[in-house]
């Protein structure tokens, strides 16, 4: 499986890249970590909706579970959209879709309007956007 570590300084650089090229270029990166991901994803979850089976959350799960949610929402805010294109990753589209309709993992959530608020919080602090 592809590095966590990897792919969370990946995240990292592609939401908080100050500048056009350096935003290309972390960019670039959390594709190629994605893609990665999505390899891994299509290996081993042989066809079935999550890591743990059909319907079964498994260790996996929950360790990449923070990408198909509060990712998005680090996108929104930073205007890029890189985990949601399904025709790049459909394996990953599609597993974040499943996991995140399971009553375990969506009742649990925080709401997503706040979450999108401290995001644009914390792009704002860090220089990512303008008020």
């Amino acid at each position: 499986m592809v590095s966590y570590l990897a792919l969370y300084e990946a995240a990292n650089k592609a939401l908080f890249s100050v500048g056009e090229a350096e935003q290309a270029k972390a960019n670039e990166s959390m594709e190629e970590a994605l893609q990665l991901v999505e390899g891994e994803m299509m290996r081993l979850t042989k066809g079935k909706t999550l890591f743990g089976g059909d319907g079964i959350i498994g260790y996996l799960d929950i360790v990449l579970g923070w990408v198909g949610y509060w990712f998005k929402f680090g996108e929104e805010a930073a205007g890029l959209n890189i985990t949601t294109d399904s025709t790049k990753y459909p394996a990953f589209v599609s597993w974040t879709h499943h996991f995140l309709q399971l009553p375990l993992i969506k009742n649990n959530l925080p709401p997503p309007g706040e979450l999108l608020r401290v995001s644009r919080l914390v792009m704002l602090r860090c220089g990512k956007i303008a008020e």
